[in-house]
C-alpha cells in the first residue's frame, strides 16, 4: 500500500492499494501524478509494475489510473525536474525514469501518456546490459529465483571477473536543470564463504 499522511497531524489520512512489494515512489513536479514502483512478477512478460496514481487534496479521493509494465526487479524511479522536448513532434512534458535493475537498464516513460516509451541499457567496460549466454544470462530467462528478491540482494555471491562490479541500476536522481540522470548502480560482491577461517 502507500500510505498519505498529514504533515501537520502526523498522521495517516489514506491508505491506497497498489501491487505487491511497492518498492520505490516520486511525484511529478507539477504535482497531478504519482508513480509507484511494484517489484512484482507479471506473468507471462514477468516484468515489474509501475501504478500510476492521479493525486487530490481531499483524503480518499486518490485514484489509480493505470498500471505500466517494466522490466525485472524495478528498484528507483525519478521524475524529469523540468518537461523535456525530445524533438517528436508532441511538445514538452514530463518523463519519468526507472531503474530496471533485471535488465541492467533504465527504462523511459512518457507522463502524458503513461507508456514505457523508451529503454536505455547501461553497458560497462564492453559488457552489454543485453542477453548474453553463459553463466551470468540476462535475468529475463532466469526466474527460478526472483521470488527472493530482496533476501538475493543482501547475499554474498561468488565473484566471477567477467561480471564487473557496479552492474545492476538501484536507484535514479536527476540534476536540478533536468540535463542528467544520475544512476546508482549495485556492487557484485565477493563470496566471505571462500575465505579461510582463523
Amino acid at each position: 500500500k502507500v500510505a498519505v499522511i498529514d504533515p501537520e497531524t502526523d498522521t495517516v489520512v489514506e491508505n491506497i492499494a497498489v501491487d505487491e512489494k511497492p518498492d520505490g515512489i516520486t511525484i511529478l513536479p507539477s504535482g497531478t501524478k504519482v508513480y509507484v514502483v511494484n517489484e512484482r512478477k507479471h506473468p507471462p512478460e514477468k516484468g515489474g509494475i509501475i501504478t500510476v496514481i492521479k493525486t487530490a487534496l481531499a483524503p480518499d479521493t486518490h485514484t489509480i489510473l493505470t498500471t505500466i509494465l517494466v522490466g525485472k526487479k524495478p528498484r528507483g524511479i525519478a521524475a524529469t525536474p523540468v518537461m523535456v522536448n525530445p524533438g517528436d513532434g508532441n511538445g514538452a512534458r514530463f518523463f519519468v525514469y526507472v531503474a530496471e535493475k533485471g535488465k541492467r537498464s533504465v527504462g523511459g516513460i512518457d507522463s502524458n501518456t503513461d507508456t514505457l516509451i523508451s529503454r536505455v541499457p547501461l553497458d560497462e567496460n564492453g559488457f552489454s546490459s543485453h542477453k548474453k549466454k553463459g553463466k551470468h544470462e540476462d535475468d529475463d530467462e532466469d526466474d527460478d529465483d526472483d521470488d527472493d528478491d530482496d533476501e538475493d540482494d543482501d547475499k554474498d555471491h561468488d565473484h566471477d571477473a567477467s561480471r564487473p562490479p557496479g552492474r545492476e541500476p538501484i536507484d535514479i536522481a536527476f540534476s536540478p536543470d533536468g540535463r542528467f540522470g544520475l544512476i546508482q548502480r549495485n556492487r557484485y560482491p565477493f563470496n566471505r564463504k571462500n575465505k579461510k577461517k582463523k
